[in-house]
């Protein structure tokens, strides 16, 4: 093996080494509560399967059906996050004019600022930023 490959691998176990120990929390014998606020911003050019204008307004045909695939994968963010902590989570929808997700379908936790203007909509689910 060469000087340089050996030298690499040296480098690159140091520094997994020191990320490693960087990163270790110490353990204390009464764990403490830390908020975690989330923003998760949503487009529909985002959206896994987007490949026509079609699919990103309310007059294409299969606007809906992207509508829903949105809703769905931001759904899958927001889960993440809870599972990961999350004690706050914003969601925005930053397609067209804002109103692209399914609202109904989220948490009733989630807030989801309505950008476009200061009305209230779902109960106080969309509020103003």
């Amino acid at each position: 093996m060469s000087v340089s490959r050996r030298a690499g691998r040296l480098f690159l176990m140091l520094a997994v080494s020191w990320f490693l120990n960087s990163t270790a929390q110490p353990q204390t014998s009464a764990p403490t509560a830390k908020k975690s606020k989330i923003y998760i911003s949503v487009d529909m050019e985002g959206v896994a399967g987007v490949v026509t204008a079609d699919q990103l307004g309310p007059t294409g045909f299969e606007y809906e059906r992207f509508r829903q695939f949105m809703t769905n994968e931001t759904l899958a963010a927001v889960r993440a996050a809870k599972e990961s902590g999350a004690t706050e989570i914003v969601v925005s929808d930053s397609h067209g004019n804002g109103e692209n997700l399914l609202i109904e379908e989220f948490p009733k936790d989630v807030h989801i600022p309505f950008l476009a203007a200061t009305w209230e909509h779902d109960g106080g689910r969309r509020c103003e930023l």
